[in-house]
Order: structure tokens, then sequence, then C-alpha cells
């Protein structure tokens, strides 16, 4: 299994030092302020088997720690636990909302610290950050969307509670069709227990060049919650419904 993140994401669990666009790269250490400043997504990637073996609800499958050295001892361990969401047959997504409970009465001010994640006994560590006790000339940065985008991934419409359980597949349901102009798709009882009573919905329609194109059509439901999703294309089409 492997740790991996998002190209954009600030906190990184490779050893490459940051591309500044100079050379040589700069490697350095990320300031924190606030326990709040951090939040943020990874990826556990591995085996089918291993993975569903990690999904199960109720499994203590991951502990979360600050460290000076990876492999160290840490100086906080996290009770708390990220959400985690199937995303694919090899893949599931964490999302960290907690900051670093614990971080001003522990770590001291310019103090260097890893973020260190253990799976399966192994120790997957950070890029480095510092505590800092001025937040003079310093940001807080906040990324969000409706939809996966940047190498960020979301579940819609499920409960906090379900997803710290590890019984939520976040796998989308997708549908292809064919010179269609309009569509009834089925919104089964499966399909209400993974994606909740208002599922995210994407129609993307092959265009002129034959390239996939969001055409922001939606949906319209028969009930709340919807049985059948029925989609007007506004003449024939082909293409995909992405189902979230």
């Amino acid at each position: 299994m492997e740790v991996i993140n998002s190209t954009h994401s600030f906190i990184r669990f490779s050893a490459d030092a940051v591309d500044s666009c100079q050379d040589p790269k700069v490697d350095y250490c990320l300031p924190v302020f606030s326990q709040a400043d951090i939040n943020f997504q990874f990826i556990v990637q591995g085996t089918a088997a291993e993975i569903t073996a990690l999904s199960q609800p109720g499994v203590a499958e991951i502990t979360m720690a600050l460290v000076t050295t990876c492999g160290g001892a840490p100086l906080i361990s996290f009770a708390q636990k990220p959400q985690r969401f199937k995303i694919s047959e090899t893949q599931l997504l964490y999302t960290w909302e907690h900051g670093f409970p614990g971080f001003p009465g522990t770590v001291k001010n310019s103090q260097c610290f890893l973020l260190q994640i253990t799976v399966g006994g192994v120790n997957y560590c950070s890029n480095c950050f510092e505590r800092i006790i001025d937040p003079c000339f310093t940001s807080v940065l906040e990324f969000g969307n409706d939809e996966d985008a940047f190498g960020y991934k979301y579940c819609h419409g499920l409960g906090a509670s379900d997803a710290e359980a590890g019984n939520i597949d976040c796998t989308p349901t997708i549908i292809n069709f064919l010179n269609q102009s309009t569509l009834a798709v089925p919104y089964t009882a499966e399909m209400k227990t993974k994606y909740g009573n208002v599922p995210t919905i994407q129609t993307w329609i092959y265009d002129a060049a034959g390239v996939l194109t969001n055409m922001n059509i939606q949906a319209t439901f028969d009930a709340y919650p919807p049985n059948i999703l029925n989609f007007d294309f506004g003449g024939p089409a082909s293409g995909i419904i992405v189902i979230r």
C-alpha cells in the first residue's frame, strides 16, 4: 500500500522538493499558527483485497501523529479519525478536518515537525511544518468545489457518521447513452443508499470534435427522494451521465 496526495496539495507524502521555478528546488517547512490551520485529503492505494479489508466498518486501519523524525516517538497521537470513502476498488479517500488538536500546548515556537500516517504498520511522513506564534506575513489558503477537481475528491450527500464507520462507497455510477433526445434513469434503492436523496449529477456530451463536454444539463426528479432521473438533451446526443 501507499499514501498519495493531490499534486496541488500543500501537504505531500513524497520526498520531492517544492518546484519553486528556481534552481535548485526549495525544500521548506510550512508555517502553522493555529491548530485549525490544517485540513487536507489523502488517498491510501493498494490491492483490491487490501482496500476491501481497510474499508470494513470498525477497522482501526490507520493512526495519525505529529513527530520530529519519521518513525520517532510521537509529539501528539491523534485520537480523532479522518472520514473515509471508497472511491475505487483500489483506493480509499481520507478527509481530515480536525486540524492539529493539542498542537499549541505541545509543539514549541519555531519547532519543526512532520505529520505521520501509519497504515498496516508502515509509516508515511509528510513534508516539514514549523510552528509560528506570529502570524504576520502569512495567509491561510482554502479550497473547495462542488465536484471533483484538481486532484481533489468529494463525496456528496453523505452523513459524517456513515463515513467514519467506513461503510460508504463513493465510486460513481456512469451511464452511457447513444443518440438519445431524452432519457429516464431509475434511481434505485441501492443508489439512494450510496449517494443520498439528492445525488450530484453531471451530463457529458460528445461535441462535434468527439470530445466529452460538460453541458450543465440538469436532471429533473419525479419525486423527493427521486425514483426516476429525467434528462432532456435538446435533441439527439451521445455521451455519459455521472452520478455521485
